[in-house]
């Protein structure tokens, strides 16, 4: 007998054991918490806080595919929005998360389950969920899932003063939030540090430097209540307070001496920063000192000192490399800053969001974008092609006149006006007479021969076109193609067609040199840009010289120091029709103004367009070192890195030494084939009036004044797009200055430029800018910032672990002016500065980094202060503040090994003083930055850095054994102790412990110094000529006294012995 099976039953059937099998999910049934992760959600705290707890888990181990990028985003699912979590229904028809609900909740299913196919994270991710994690996201659902925004895009609020237990120990607010923190983590502080660590401390921290040992003996004498105080001002006005605290911004402003990349030129922005160390030393309020730098170009009636600042958005690395494409890397420059703005005073890393929407932080690429539009209108080229050694510096600049120069230039400018008035128009003679007057060359352009003319500096037989008035300098031709011309035959230009006239020998003028030329062209086509007539060096040199373009077809005249910032250029405002003969003349009258200039087209004067004008510097190319291409020359055709007049003919080409009015330029016109008689050189000799001499004064003024990069804005902004993928020429949608709005929208009112930028970043409601600022000076005091990631707030940063106090603080600065001074006297006053650094054992095995504050910080000392520590500890440091970088003491051969050849600079030590400047003041090559920098984690500031790493190698051991600089210094420290420690030995070593240390030896240390000594003093007695080589290291040599060289050098080995310990090169 066979069953039949009804098959509505059975349809029935199936239904009822699905909903079943979903409400046992929805119920939990099939969600199996194991042992474990029950285990540790039970030893979790009783409520959990999604900052605290939850989002970091989340950030790490869940946004990168769930998170603020759109384009990476899995299953279009987010898990950093609540909405987006609460609401977005899964295949299986749970919600991804069910507040209060684990077993209705996916993700729950998702981490706990044991199916890699299934399981989140998953395993192509390559990361994984701790039980411990696993276990804080099923408690945080169970508890809600209670999401809160990001704290550090939350406004800081002054929470009230906490209590503590006890208040004697209570120096200022700062000591109550550290104090009842570590009562409730049953810890007590540690006893104040002893007053020569004290002072020790203060010191390094506000100057970078020692304290002298008259400083030391005077703090422990001094027994008023306010002895510390007192002490802690005292350094505040130090004049090397500056100099230790710019020490730090160069670090973030990437400065450097030279321009990076493969050419690696040299730049000299020194007096930036001398104005980043005056402004420390001012005290300027960090909203202004952060302003400036900004945006100091656009404050109203905006003074030298505000301009110069703006420097800061220049330090970036620049490209002078041949075949670059400009665009590509005036982008990166843009690029530079908007990242530097971001690590520097906004603690985000935005870089992240410049090929696609942040992973981890609600900033979009289009907020990238916006921001990086703030940056956008700089003038400036993407070839930052100019080299120090021809006075020419990447625009925008600034000229850096002193008060005399200021004055002979108001002096000069009056003279040059009454000049200008009194000139009187001479008596027009015949065209033909006064223009045979000033005739320099003539090329009819109708055949080549084989002439004798100069090609350099000496003379040659070569191919070239006769120069009727002055045959010696001809115009040597790299091909010819002559075809019909105005009058005979006429020079068509092929790509790589060169006529030249010889270098530095005609057409060579000045800024304040009057010149005319004339010539006929024949343009076949529409040329986007393409050159007619050059004087004047490649794009990669500033395109220092004149010449003749066509920018689309219209006439395109310019005088020029470094292209665009320093030049004159004017356009004709109609354009050349094609395939026909004009007549192009240009007068330039010396003037260094686009009024000056005349062009006229088939014998009329033309309407002319002024694009720049402002020409101050010198137009003449010169030689270079680094000129690895060569200057030809006045020139026509083939130009380096340009595009040529392909196709484009040339005919009768005339050149003269003055201006050219309208009578002549049409008697040009007319006469088509002008024969010019050839011309006595002595002839060509003119005796400059005194308008020309008083501006030859003026360009001796401008040229010999230093100038140096500073912002400037174009007249009218440039479209900014969203870049795709960050490529510099795959436009996306087109957007407007602004800021992400996650952390504070940008005011309607507010101008969408950089200054407007400056003012958003200090709102008020700001939730970064003060919080940032204090936790890295904080960092500078205890090693680590209240937020230990201070280069990142975002998500991925860490959370504070003093919240409330990092806000206290953030306020207190704000609503103080933003008195940095301010801050960090209130710091050192407290109690939690003045800890001992002695390391208990409950407090190492507790709070091993010391997060809780229960002692003070000890930490390696950066590279310039370990150098300066030896230098001034040897009396050897120079006083000197500011000015140029200099040379000191550097392996030979570095510079030689890496850098490029074409671009060589010799590494030239310095001498004197110079030697023992300030290590803020090392020339910084980005190819090769200071060896013992680098040694010591000093960045090679290519890019903005605000957090130093921390090493321990045995190269530093060796640096500080070999160095010249620590040798010598020992050296010199030695001799103090002998001449300043007292006549017996012993007293000597102790005065050398407390000139390296600050403090007095105990008796074990005692011993093993005069152990120490006396087998030195024994070795250096047999073996004289050692104590020589040892004494004989370094530039400031002392005379060396045969009777004394034992002693002296078994000195040395000790002092040696002591900058080699921990106690030397530690902040504690």
């Amino acid at each position: 007998m066979k069953l039949r099976l009804n098959r509505g039953l059975l349809v029935v059937a199936c239904l009822a054991l699905l909903i079943f099998i979903v409400t046992q999910v929805g119920m939990g049934g099939n969600l199996n918490i194991p042992a474990d992760v029950k285990e540790a959600m039970a030893a979790l705290p009783g409520q959990l806080d999604y900052n605290i707890h939850v989002k970091k888990i989340l950030s790490d181990k869940c946004f990168s595919c769930h998170g603020p990028d759109a384009a990476k985003q899995k299953g279009d699912l987010r898990l950093d929005l609540a909405d987006a979590a609460y609401n977005k229904k899964t295949e299986s028809g749970l919600r991804a998360i069910r507040a209060g609900s684990i077993a209705r909740s996916e993700v729950a299913h998702r981490i706990l389950s044991e199916d890699k196919a299934y399981r989140m994270p998953t395993p192509a991710s390559h990361l994984s969920l701790t039980v411990e994690e696993k276990a804080t996201i099923l408690q945080w659902i169970d508890q809600g899932a209670q999401y809160a925004p990001h704290w550090a895009f939350v406004a800081p609020k002054k929470a009230p003063l906490p209590d503590v237990k006890t208040e004697g120990w209570v120096k200022n607010d700062i000591d109550r939030f550290v104090l009842s923190r570590l009562e409730k983590e049953g810890l007590t502080p540690s006893a104040e540090a002893d007053r020569e660590t004290l002072i020790r401390r203060v010191s390094f921290d506000l100057t970078g430097l020692p304290p002298s040992i008259a400083e030391i003996d005077a703090f422990l004498q001094d027994k008023r209540a306010d002895a510390y105080e007192k002490m802690v001002d005292h350094y505040l006005q130090s004049p090397r307070y500056g100099e230790r605290m710019a020490a730090y911004w160069l670090d973030v402003a990437r400065f450097a001496d030279s321009h990076g990349y493969l050419d690696d030129k040299h730049r000299d922005a020194s007096p930036w920063r001398d104005w980043v160390i005056n402004a420390y030393n001012k005290n300027l309020p960090y909203d202004q000192f952060i302003t400036w730098q900004l945006a100091g170009d656009l404050l109203p009636h905006a003074t030298r000192e505000q301009i110069l600042a703006t420097g800061f958005n220049r330090n970036h690395k620049q490209n002078s490399e041949a075949g670059i494409i400009p665009e590509e890397f005036r982008v990166e420059y843009v690029v530079d800053r908007t990242n530097t703005l971001g690590s520097s005073v906004m603690g985000l890393t935005v870089s992240c969001a410049k090929c696609h929407d942040h992973k981890y932080d609600p900033i979009s690429q289009k907020d990238y974008f916006s921001l990086f539009a703030f940056f956008n209108s700089t003038f400036e080229l993407g070839s930052s092609n100019y080299g120090a050694d021809n006075n020419i510096v990447p625009g925008p600049t600034l000229l850096l006149l002193d008060k005399e120069k200021e004055q002979q230039l108001g002096q000069l400018h009056a003279l040059i006006s009454r000049l200008q008035a009194k000139q009187v128009v001479a008596a027009q003679e015949a065209p033909q007479q006064s223009l045979q007057q000033k005739v320099l060359a003539s090329l009819p352009f109708d055949k080549t021969a084989s002439l004798n003319t100069y090609t350099g500096k000496k003379m040659e037989v070569t191919r070239a076109f006769r120069n009727e008035v002055q045959p010696l300098l001809s115009a040597k031709t790299t091909e010819e193609k002559l075809v019909k011309g105005v009058a005979g035959q006429a020079l068509q230009l092929e790509e790589g067609t060169l006529v030249y006239l010889p270098p530095y020998k005609t057409g060579y003028f000045e800024r304040y040199e009057p010149f005319s030329f004339s010539i006929w062209v024949n343009v076949p086509k529409q040329y986007e840009e393409a050159a007619i007539v050059h004087h004047s060096d490649p794009r990669r040199y500033g395109f220092q010289g004149y010449d003749l373009v066509l920018k689309n077809n219209q006439l395109n005249f310019r005088l020029m120091h470094a292209f665009p910032h320093d030049a004159i250029s004017v356009l004709t405002s109609a354009t050349l029709d094609s395939n026909r003969w004009y007549h192009v003349a240009v007068s330039y009258d010396g003037s260094s103004s686009a009024k000056g200039v005349s062009i006229y087209l088939d014998g009329k004067p033309v309407q002319l367009q002024t694009e720049y004008d402002h020409l101050q510097k010198n137009i003449k190319p010169f030689p270079n070192v680094h000129k690895v291409v060569a200057f030809h020359g006045l020139a026509f055709g083939a130009r380096e890195l340009e595009r040529t007049m392909k196709g484009g003919m040339l005919d009768q080409f005339c050149l003269f030494d003055g201006t050219m009015n309208a009578q002549e330029a049409a008697y040009l016109y007319n006469n088509k084939a002008v024969a010019f008689a050839p011309r006595n050189p002595a002839a060509f000799r003119k005796q400059p009036d005194s308008l020309q001499l008083a501006r030859m004064q003026e360009t001796m003024i401008y040229d010999s004044t230093q100038e140096v990069m500073v912002m400037g804005d174009l007249p009218r902004p440039r479209k900014t797009h969203v870049l795709l993928r960050g490529v510099y020429d795959k436009y996306g949608d087109e957007v407007e200055p602004s800021t992400p709005k996650a952390i504070l929208p940008f005011p309607v009112d507010f101008p969408r430029n950089r200054k407007g930028l400056a003012e958003w970043l200090f709102l008020p409601e700001h939730p970064l800018t003060a919080r940032i600022a204090v936790n890295r000076i904080w960092e500078m005091y205890f090693g680590r910032g209240i937020v230990k990631t201070s280069d990142d707030f975002g998500n991925q940063g860490e959370m504070p672990t003093h919240p409330a106090l990092l806000d206290y603080l953030a306020i207190r600065y704000r609503e103080g002016g933003w008195n940095t001074k301010a801050l960090q006297k209130f710091i050192m006053m407290s109690a939690t500065y003045r800890q001992q650094s002695v390391v208990r054992p409950e407090l190492l095995q507790r709070d091993p980094e010391n997060k809780l504050l229960a002692r003070s910080a000890r930490f390696k000392m950066p590279a310039e202060m370990i150098r300066d520590n030896a230098l001034a500890t040897g009396g050897l440091l120079s006083d000197k503040i500011g000015g140029p970088s200099v040379y000191p003491y550097q392996p030979p051969g570095l510079w030689e090994a890496l850098s490029d050849k074409s671009w060589k600079y010799v590494y030239k030590e310095s001498v004197g003083e110079d030697l023992f400047r300030r290590s803020i003041y090392t020339i910084v090559k980005r190819s090769s930055p200071p060896p013992f920098m680098l040694i010591f984690d000093a960045p090679d500031r290519n890019f903005c850095t605000v957090k130093r790493s921390v090493s321990s190698s045995p190269l530093q051991a060796l640096a500080l054994l070999n160095d010249p600089t620590f040798i010598e210094a020992s050296k010199y420290i030695a001799g103090r102790m002998m001449q300043e420690g007292g006549k017996e030995v012993r007293e000597q070593l102790v005065y050398g412990f407390r000139l390296v240390t600050g403090r007095r030896p105990d008796a074990q240390e005692m011993a093993l110094l005069t152990k120490m000594y006396g087998e030195e003093y024994a070795l250096y007695t047999k073996q004289p000529g050692k104590a020589v080589k040892i004494l004989s290291v370094g530039r400031a040599q002392q005379p060396l006294k045969t009777e004394g060289l034992a002693q002296t050098a078994a000195c040395v080995d000790v002092v040696m012995a002591l900058i080699n310990t921990d106690e030397f090169i530690t902040r504690k």
